[in-house]
């Protein structure tokens, strides 16, 4: 089954925008740089839980902090007590880099250029054992 909705069925003109009360969640790490960014991803999750209704939902813990943003709307909303989050190892190309949409976007030259920090953080995972 594919679920390819229009843009009026996610973002209809007349809604009103929720608040998703994430406390310090939403202003660490990466909420510092991108203000109201998770506030956005909840607002997409939310709807595509409740017209869904997943029993499992999967995501990476690359985004360790959006997965916990995310169980965090969880926690919030009652509608989805039933679901059971699963946060998964995640998945890397050959040379190392995640699989991820946003590195889709990436050119041949900018894939290269975390490599550095990837050979990094195999390193100190083989070391610490820290993933």
């Amino acid at each position: 089954m594919l679920f390819y909705p229009v843009v009026e069925e996610m973002y209809p003109p007349e809604e009103i925008t929720r608040f998703y009360d994430l406390g310090h969640l939403e202003h660490l790490y990466e909420g510092t740089y991108r203000p109201g960014h998770f506030q956005g991803v909840c607002q997409v999750v939310d709807k595509l839980f409740t017209i869904v209704k997943p029993d499992q939902v999967f995501f990476g813990q690359k985004d360790y902090q959006q997965c916990m943003v995310i169980k965090k709307l969880m926690d919030l909303t009652p509608a989805f007590s039933g679901i059971n989050m699963n946060i998964v190892p995640t998945m890397r190309e050959e040379s190392g880099l995640a699989m991820s949409s946003r590195n889709m976007r990436l050119s041949e030259e900018e894939k290269k250029m975390p490599q550095q920090y990837i050979r990094l953080y195999c390193l100190l995972n083989k070391i610490c054992g820290l993933v």
